[in-house]
């Protein structure tokens, strides 16, 4: 009978693994059990069914519809498509921030140096709720209210009570058209930047790759267009004390996207000048070498570079900015914690609505640094 060599160090490896996978499946399993005789002591069974019941409570912005007299679970999902809108709004505003701020504070122009830094250095000294309070009270004073809004632009319409916007209003035939061209049109994109980086490698020939995928999306989109399906679009108006049509960012999604794209862009700032400085001397000077004026370089030669050694830290400043919407509570934006916590006070399910929200929170934190490791990976330079 074969028996294990400890002696080896692959065996001790495997052992130690093994013991450690114990360890946590009967941690588990203990705190399951823990729980499971609290509550039965208590007289209270895990029941997820009130889920399905009427929620009883309204949101205050939606984007989709909903009223009291639908269930929990179309409230969470309403307030999940708060939270998700108002982070994808957030990180692409504080990435061009950071990017911004990383770059001017290495330029060598001492006052734009200066600004960034200070800018840099009172950002991540104040807490985040503090910086979202200045802002919103900065709005509901500075602004005019709905009867001398500012009209920036036709149908555009600012107040203390938010931003008005056009909106389209599409049918789901349209809808469908649409999600179609723009898959197609992504699709396209991605094949011919294959066959263009295909082509580099065997025959050194480069072909142009952004403009032509641009313009490949682009057609995608415009497919209703080509079909006759282009939707009609709603314009709000002034009506009373309000307005009719159009959309609204309401005031409290824009404090919060200010005060998350100001924080989060010097936190991002800071990685991307670390970046610039890990990227050695010698790439600017060949840059310079070549005949590129120092804007090029910078372009065409420092950030790919940076770009490949800024996507970890960058991962966890987006999923942190993911997390901190969840501040939104202060200011009366009703996103997916806050309507978690309205649940729970009047279910009485804390367990099960917690147990929701750790698991919704952990799906969408994996997605999306799954998806920053697909683009690391893709930006890895090979080793030979």
């Amino acid at each position: 009978m074969a028996t294990l060599n400890w002696s080896k160090p692959h065996v001790r490896a495997a052992g130690y693994q093994l013991l450690l996978a114990l360890a946590l499946v009967a941690s588990g399993w203990w705190a399951a059990a823990n729980v499971a005789a609290n509550l039965a002591r208590a007289g209270v069974g895990l029941d997820f069914a009130f889920f399905f019941q009427r929620a009883g409570f309204d949101i205050s912005i939606s984007w989709i519809d909903y009223d009291a007299s639908d269930t929990y679970a179309r409230a969470f999902a309403a307030g999940l498509l708060n939270t998700l809108a108002l982070a994808a709004a957030a990180i692409v505003a504080a990435t061009a921030v950071g990017i911004f701020v990383g770059v001017a504070q290495v330029s060598g122009n001492p006052l734009a140096e200066g600004a960034m830094r200070g800018y840099v250095g009172l950002m991540r000294n104040q807490p985040k709720l503090v910086i979202l309070l200045a802002i919103y009270i900065a709005l509901l004073n500075g602004l005019p209210n709905v009867r001398g809004s500012f009209n920036p632009l036709p149908g555009v319409y600012l107040s203390n009570r938010g931003l008005y916007v056009p909106a389209p209003e599409w049918t789901a035939g349209q809808l469908a058209l649409l999600l179609a061209g723009t898959a197609a049109g992504v699709a396209a994109a991605w094949l011919y930047a294959r066959h263009a980086r295909r082509q580099r490698e065997a025959r050194g020939v480069r072909r142009p790759v952004g403009a032509l995928a641009v313009a490949a999306v682009v057609a995608g989109l415009a497919l209703p267009g080509l079909w006759g399906a282009w939707p009609a679009w709603s314009v709000p108006q002034r009506a009373g004390f309000g307005f009719d049509g159009g959309t609204l960012a309401s005031i409290q999604f824009v404090a919060l996207w200010l005060a998350l794209t100001v924080y989060h862009g010097a936190q991002i700032g800071e990685v991307v000048r670390g970046g610039i400085l890990s990227v050695p001397k010698g790439q600017w000077e060949a840059a310079a070498a070549l005949g590129l004026s120092a804007a090029q370089g910078l372009r065409l030669v420092v950030l790919p570079q940076v770009l490949r050694t800024t996507i970890p830290p960058l991962t966890s400043q987006y999923l942190n900015l993911l997390k901190n919407t969840s501040i939104g509570l202060a200011v009366g934006y009703t996103e997916f914690l806050a309507v978690a916590g309205t649940t729970i006070n009047q279910s009485f399910r804390p367990i099960e609505v917690m147990t929701v929200v750790m698991t919704v929170y952990l799906a969408i934190g994996l997605m999306l640094s799954g998806a920053m490791n697909l683009l690391n990976a893709r930006l890895r330079v090979a080793e030979r």
